[in-house]
């Protein structure tokens, strides 16, 4: 699905000690940098490896054109909240998905 788009599209991975660490993916439009899929293997967590991807893939962003970031986290995920907070991410919005019974 991604090979298919035209939008420009940033991957980083991070390897701790050969091991991967953490994954996430930026993607470019109309002048956003959408972040997605950031995820941190549990062994890895509040190790600051997080932060580190999150920050190369908003220079690489920058580097491209985006003046604008966003993203979606699940509200009970305190410590990705808190370090959304700490780069200056601010809640605009909250969502819910909803399922017929």
């Amino acid at each position: 699905m991604l090979s298919a788009s035209h939008l420009q599209q940033g991957y980083v991975l991070l390897f701790n000690h050969g091991v991967p660490a953490a994954c996430g993916l930026g993607v470019i439009q109309n002048g956003y940098l959408g972040l997605y899929d950031i995820v941190t293997s549990p062994a890895h967590r509040r190790k600051g490896m997080a932060e580190q991807l999150l920050l190369a893939l908003l220079n690489w962003g920058r580097a491209k054109g985006a003046t604008t970031s966003f993203l979606q986290v699940v509200q009970a995920n305190t410590g990705a909240s808190a370090l959304y907070d700490k780069l200056g991410f601010k809640e605009i919005y909250q969502y819910w998905y909803r399922v017929k019974n």
